[in-house]
């Protein structure tokens, strides 16, 4: 085999599957796509995930030792997932919701374009404050935009779920000055 490349597809729910590098994999014996249950499944607390390869990649795989093998709970767990894919969907079409509803109240912070179906959401100030502190007093747990290389302390990455309460909190937010 080439040097492998790995293609991390944590997300892969939330896109097209004719958009996924899997479709490349009889083309590409060097391509190693991986999954995750912890995004579109909701099972991050399991770590639990697979990768698609070549044959022989996979014969290669299959021979070493893995010190985070799945114990006999993530296993059915991850199981009784694959059987329901209908929650995968519901999930898409509730976030899809939310997320819309959410764009749609912003008066002050500025999205970044994403799919409604992709549950994170880049959102911006114009004033010089770390958005993630004043989320953070808010009780809004997000990801800094100064821990991401081309962006700063005005950003943050917010997770949209199906729940209904981060709009709520960040009309709360958008009413401070700062902002």
């Amino acid at each position: 085999l080439d040097i492998p490349l790995i293609v991390d597809e944590a997300y892969g729910e939330f896109m097209e599957i004719a958009n996924s590098a899997s479709s490349l994999l009889e083309k590409y014996r060097n391509l190693i796509v991986v999954k995750s249950f912890s995004k579109g499944f909701g099972l991050a607390g399991l770590r639990a995930g697979y990768a698609m390869m070549d044959r022989a990649a996979a014969d290669v795989f299959s021979r070493a030792c893995f010190e985070m093998s799945l114990n006999e709970f993530a296993y059915r767990t991850v199981a009784m997932a694959l059987d329901d894919t209908q929650h995968v969907r519901d999930s898409l079409v509730k976030i899809a919701e939310n997320k819309g509803e959410l764009l749609a109240s912003l008066t002050k912070l500025i999205p970044a374009h994403t799919d409604l179906t992709t549950p994170i959401m880049l959102l911006e100030t114009k004033k010089d404050v770390d958005l993630y502190e004043i989320f953070m007093k808010h009780h809004v747990i997000t990801e800094s935009g100064a821990d991401f290389a081309a962006i700063d302390k005005r950003f943050v990455r917010v997770r949209i779920s199906g729940d209904d309460r981060l709009k709520a909190k960040i009309r709360e937010i958008e009413t401070e000055e700062d902002i």
